[in-house]
């Protein structure tokens, strides 16, 4: 039954490319390369749904898998959107950079990162990435707390 919903779910995903594509011809040229560059992904992506439906050896996700992680997968859920919501309220007090350096350490904590060198490096590359990305080269603002 699972193939045969994504076998349905690919036609409706081509045809909604080949009608948006269609749609997208009438734009100027600068403005049709980013709408057709993501009509183009959205056309492979679902060639490869369409044709994983007519293999029958293996399952994208098996039901194992599933059902074991049911119960992990709502408490992480929760665990995530309290971290975020708490991240969304301190943004404008403690500053945007030094408050997206503790999400991210606390995120990954969450999800189950334990290594130290990887809870400290990724998370402060990722934020060097912002700031050199936002605030050097695009120079937008971003919210200043006490901190940064």
């Amino acid at each position: 039954m699972k193939g045969k919903g994504d076998r349905i779910i690919s036609i409706i995903l081509f045809i909604f490319c080949g009608l948006y594509f269609y749609l997208s011809l009438s734009f100027s040229i600068q403005s049709r390369s980013y709408p057709q560059t993501t009509i183009i992904l959205l056309f492979i992506l679902t060639t490869i749904l369409f044709l994983s439906t007519f293999n029958k050896k293996k399952e994208l996700f098996p039901k194992e898998r599933e059902n074991k992680e049911d119960n992990i997968i709502v408490s992480r859920v929760i665990g995530i959107v309290m971290i975020t919501f708490s991240y969304i309220f301190l943004i404008d007090k403690i500053g945007f950079f030094t408050i997206t350096e503790f999400f991210l350490v606390g995120v990954m904590y969450f999800l189950g990162i334990r290594s130290y060198k990887i809870l400290l490096f990724v998370p402060s590359l990722f934020t060097l990435l912002l700031f050199i990305g936002f605030r050097l080269l695009l120079e937008v603002s971003t919210p200043i707390g006490i901190l940064f």
